[in-house]
């Protein structure tokens, strides 16, 4: 039984007004009485979707694709519901048998290419970026598209060459703007990308503003927009914000009895920030970290009066009365610059963590622990130093070197231990990416330790070890700018990528030797 087409034009009024959810009760009470039009069927399955009740949305749509299984926008519709459900592999099912059907759909073919970028498979992600240019050049999606692959990969010079194609576009010219900006300051040029934030009303726009405003030190206003990357997302954190909206956020003036602190980006940042968790009075406190698990057994020899916390039920089954992001803590404890030297006080039991250095050191060598790589793939590609550049130090200096990189790297060592004629590394089994525990324990046998920009160089920096970071030249704004010091880490010294890693290795040669031989 068919619908008449006056009440369908009721039922479109009533979807085009925005009321889905009496579209979804005429539509269910028509449905029981018989009414079989696909039509009612697909409007059905729409407004359950504009509602979130995705599973019941699914429902229907799979329904209508049994029933029609030729029918292009079934499919895609359905495959549009398990993307927003945050069902990424089941939406890709349905959006390749979409693109079979139309495979001439540019809207598809961005959808599988946004999959692919989501998942860092950027090859895959650009051959279907490619596939859609072909179809639609001049689109705005397809250039957009393109211009986000890149940034994501790291290639900031050709994002923003996309995005510098479409700056005529009126459409969507503060997302445009936005973009550029984006790209112009990963490429360095702060003053040009600050100008361009500076005008655009988007809090997204804000949030960038206040990234350039900490890398220039200007800290009163540049951690009131740092707090706007929760709301945007820019700041990843390891509860979800239907989770967070449970407790209130702790403010300094309000009287509560314990604090959930909340971890967020990855682990080098909450080691970064955990060095201002101190400055929270523990007498007045009930103090609950839920953060990287890995860090549990590490953090218990800290002087830090807390319990681990594993998920944010736990912590609401103890009661914890307030929660705040770890990178929160920035807003209240480092207003100024000369803060930083008083408020980043974290401190651990070393005598309990130093017991592996009798197992790696066998002689009476300088022992230096190196860090080359993060698998970071927006910014590994500047700050990643191959190991065979290191071939010199290794050559220079007669020391102990020990492997503190994270993943298989055997080959890599195997390769350079042939080329300079030596085994490179004293060997051991910690697993450096999972036993933080024993990572800390191989860095405190250091007496140097060398890495780049990842998490191993802020842990041996949290460790107060003498440290040496090698940081690409256009770095991140926790590293500030014009600096061979951090704020920080007052024993870390930075070295600089300011015309090649060759020249700063050399740099640091000198640096061993007037230190140790």
């Amino acid at each position: 039984m068919l619908i008449s087409q006056n009440f369908k034009n009721k039922i479109l009024n009533t979807y085009k007004s925005g009321n889905f959810y009496d579209v979804e009760q005429d539509a269910t009470y028509l449905l029981s009485k018989g009414f079989t039009d696909p039509w009612l069927c697909n409007l059905l399955a729409v407004s359950l979707a504009k509602q979130k009740k995705f599973s019941q949305a699914i429902k229907y749509f799979e329904i209508l694709c049994d029933l029609f299984p030729n029918e292009f926008d079934n499919y895609f519709n359905l495959a549009n519901l398990f993307r927003d459900a945050k069902k990424p592999k089941i939406a890709m099912k349905h959006y390749l048998h979409s693109h079979k059907i139309r495979p001439l759909c540019v809207k598809t073919i961005i959808e599988i290419s946004k999959i692919f970028y989501k998942n860092e498979e950027f090859e895959n992600s650009l051959m279907y970026a490619k596939k859609a240019k072909k179809i639609e050049p001049n689109s705005y999606n397809v250039i957009d598209l393109f211009g986000k692959i890149f940034f994501l990969k790291g290639d900031f010079q050709k994002s923003l060459l996309e995005y510098k194609k479409i700056t005529n576009i009126n459409e969507k010219r503060h997302d445009v703007e936005l973009n550029i900006a984006s790209n112009l300051y990963q490429l360095g040029f702060l003053h040009k990308s600050k100008k361009i934030f500076s005008r655009l009303p988007s809090k997204k726009a804000k949030y960038n503003l206040g990234i350039i405003n900490l890398k220039e030190k200007c800290f009163d206003v540049g951690w009131d927009r740092y707090e706007l990357g929760i709301e945007l997302g820019e700041r990843k954190l390891r509860v979800g914000k239907k989770f967070l909206r449970m407790l209130p956020k702790w403010e300094p003036n309000l009287n509560f009895n314990s604090i959930l602190i909340v971890g967020e980006q990855g682990l080098g940042d909450e080691l970064m920030f955990s060095s201002l968790l101190k400055n929270l009075n523990t007498k007045k406190y009930k103090l609950g970290l839920l953060l990287d698990e890995r860090l549990k057994n590490l953090f218990c020899l800290s002087d830090l009066k807390h319990e681990f916390v594993t998920t944010f039920d736990e912590a609401i089954e103890k009661k914890y009365e307030s929660y705040l992001p770890i990178g929160s803590l920035c807003k209240y404890f480092l207003k100024r610059e000369s803060d930083f030297a008083r408020a980043t006080n974290f401190n651990f039991n070393d005598n309990k963590i130093k017991r592996k250095k009798l197992k790696l050191n066998n002689n009476n060598k300088v022992t230096i622990g190196i860090s080359w790589y993060t698998n970071n793939k927006q910014f590994g590609p500047k700050r990643n130093i191959k190991l065979k550049q290191f071939a010199p130090l290794f050559k220079s200096l007669d020391a102990n070197f020990i492997n503190l990189q994270y993943g298989d790297f055997k080959t890599e060592i195997e390769r350079v231990s042939k080329k300079i004629n030596k085994c490179l590394f004293v060997e051991d089994n910690t697993d450096n990416k999972n036993n933080i525990e024993g990572l800390a324990e191989k860095i405190l046998a250091c007496d140097m330790v060398i890495s780049i920009d990842n998490s191993t160089l802020h842990l041996s920096s949290l460790l107060k070890k003498d440290t040496v970071a090698l940081i690409p030249e256009v770095s991140d704004w926790r590293w500030f700018d014009n600096s061979t010091n951090s704020l920080w880490y007052p024993k870390t010294i930075i070295l600089r990528n300011t015309m090649s890693w060759d020249k700063e290795i050399i740099k640091l040669i000198e640096i061993c030797k007037n230190k140790f031989f």
